[in-house]
């Protein structure tokens, strides 16, 4: 009985350490949903899509839809609409023991632009808009069920944005923000060589 015990978790093990955070070539569908926490009622949406480089890491590219209310001393019934699209890379690692549980962190550039809009009168009015440029790092954590699906979530990070308004301006999400999001994988772009027997 003790024999098929170890038995039993020596192969669970070797399965477990077969599969990587992320794999070199393969294709990912990552969808994340976001909520601030804090301050503004704010709800982010951002599909992307990115490829393994190696067992560690990620490029990818994303579009980011992010809509909040207005402050009550710019207006009571306005809202602000995000949008942008922008390049990203992932490291990811396992917790020391774990094949399934890790860390990762998130850096990415991306290029926004933010609408203001007022609907006080009855109806909808684009009061001001601008772009922006946004370098961001974020830390968070994943837990990968099987070997084609990662869930991740952070609660925030670190930016600096150049807009017209500044050349550069630290911002800070980090502990006002929730963010979950789902990662599948859907394919490779390398096909498997047939060996000759």
């Amino acid at each position: 009985m003790r024999n098929k015990t170890i038995f039993s978790l020596f192969f669970l093990l070797s399965f477990f350490h077969l599969s990587a955070q992320v794999e070199n070539g393969q294709l990912y569908g990552d969808f994340i949903f976001g909520k601030r926490i804090l301050k503004l009622n704010t709800g982010t949406i951002q599909p992307a899509f990115s490829i393994g480089l190696n067992e560690h890491s990620t490029f990818g590219v994303f579009y980011d839809y992010t809509r909040s209310k207005t402050t009550p001393s710019i207006s009571s019934n306005g809202y602000f609409v995000n949008q942008g699209v922008g390049i990203s890379y992932s490291y990811y690692h396992y917790f020391k023991k774990s094949q399934k549980w890790g860390w990762y962190f998130n850096s990415s550039f991306a290029i926004n632009q933010t609408r203001a809009f007022d609907k006080s009168s009855g109806s909808l009015i684009l009061k001001s808009q601008s772009a922006a440029r946004i370098l961001s790092v974020t830390p968070g954590v994943f837990f990968k069920p099987s070997k084609g699906v990662m869930l991740f979530a952070n609660i925030g990070g670190v930016s600096l944005v150049n807009n017209r308004y500044h050349f550069i301006t630290p911002s800070s999400s980090f502990a006002s923000q929730l963010n979950l999001g789902i990662r599948i994988n859907i394919g490779g772009l390398r096909k498997n060589k047939k060996t000759d027997r």
